[in-house]
């Protein structure tokens, strides 16, 4: 209704010819506003307005039967019809970590054992120069990974799939380049689904998608390490605009 009613005052196609008129554009916008975007005149807006006040006013004040209930043993959850037990969900996400470790392990690290290596990062959450992270944090860690990597690389039992070994020197294959890159993506996924079903209640799609890594210069990071452990804190602007209050 708002944005017909500006377009009714000021039309898009006409908007450059209105600052010649003998009113501005705003005194012109403003003499609309006051006859139909008002409470008390009778137009629909005044009666639309109420309306709404009238709703949220009573949703405050009464209930409706919860789309969630729980069994009488607290081992299954019932929605909307469906019944999710408890037990398969515990073990659907252990089989998903399951299968995020051994990926990680055999397909991206090249380890023989298929063990994860032990790996402990510090961070510190009180550094906010734009570029950091809790990788740029320790020591020269990045060409250490990338070391590690190709070290168990060369003594993985599959090497051949990935280096073409020659008098000039090893090559990558194409093939195994792209193999091991559609490998990263499906860890990222199960990553993300893991985050999101370990990590308490899940956050909306564009605050998913909006979190840092590393620090900006428009911001700090939203990936945390704290005592072994990853912390993500997301943020969301929904009321900012209107009450000028941050909410994390």
């Amino acid at each position: 209704m708002r944005l017909l009613l500006l377009e009714h005052a000021l039309p898009q196609d006409h908007r450059n010819d209105l600052q010649t008129a003998d009113h501005n554009p705003l005194e012109r916008f403003r003499a609309f506003h006051r006859l139909y975007l008002v409470e008390g005149k009778e137009y629909p807006f005044n009666y639309i307005h109420k309306l709404l006040n009238y709703g949220w006013q009573a949703s405050k004040n009464s209930t409706t039967r919860s789309r969630l209930r729980w069994s009488a043993d607290n081992t299954v959850l019932h929605y909307d019809g469906y019944d999710l037990v408890m037990s398969d969900w515990k073990e659907f996400v252990l089989n998903l970590l399951t299968e995020a470790e051994n990926m990680c392990s055999t397909e991206l690290l090249f380890q023989s054992d298929g063990r994860l290596p032990h790996v402990m990062f510090k961070d510190n959450p009180n550094a906010r120069k734009a570029g950091d992270f809790f990788g740029t944090l320790q020591p020269d860690a990045l060409n250490k990974g990338r070391k590690y990597i190709c070290e168990n690389l060369k003594r993985w039992k599959n090497k051949d799939k990935m280096l073409n070994t020659n008098a000039t020197g090893p090559k990558f294959h194409k093939a195994g380049v792209n193999q091991y890159e559609k490998s990263v993506r499906k860890f990222k996924k199960l990553l993300c689904i893991l985050m999101m079903v370990t990590c308490g209640q899940t956050g909306r799609g564009s605050e998913l998608t909006s979190l840092l890594y590393m620090n900006t210069i428009n911001g700090d990071r939203s990936i945390y390490i704290e005592d072994g452990q990853i912390m993500f804190v997301s943020k969301y602007h929904k009321s900012l605009a209107l009450m000028d209050n941050l909410k994390v």
